[in-house]
């Protein structure tokens, strides 16, 4: 079972996209997210981590995916100031249900975008 954060540490290129995809469905998987909520997250996650290289953010992009019991939560970045917004953007706007919306947190001169996928166990 998957019980920490899982941190990829992506650079541009053609296996971003698999090696992404891939991770993310494992730890979805474990946190116990239906196939449709999986599909959702990692599509968002993948057009999140273009819209970053879209955006130009230079360097490797950090994606952190922390399981919980029926959610998954991501954070992505670092990004410049002012990135956050544009990412997102580029992603195609916010993130529909069963996704919550995403939203950009500062930390120092960084921005990072996080989003949460799936629904709390009752």
């Amino acid at each position: 079972m998957i019980t920490r954060p899982a941190v990829l540490d992506l650079s541009p290129g053609p296996l971003q996209d698999a090696v992404l995809r891939r991770v993310t469905g494992a730890v979805a998987l474990q946190s116990g997210l239906s196939p449709e909520e999986m599909d959702a997250l990692a599509l968002v996650a993948q057009a999140l981590a273009t819209g970053a290289t879209a955006a130009g953010c230079a360097g490797p992009l950090r994606v952190e995916l922390h399981p919980g019991n029926g959610t998954v939560a991501v954070r992505l970045g670092p990004l410049g100031a002012g990135q956050g917004r544009a990412v997102i953007a580029a992603a195609g706007g916010r993130p529909d249900a069963p996704l919550t919306h995403a939203r950009v947190e500062r930390a120092g001169p960084d921005e990072y975008v996080h989003l949460m996928a799936g629904r709390p166990a009752a």
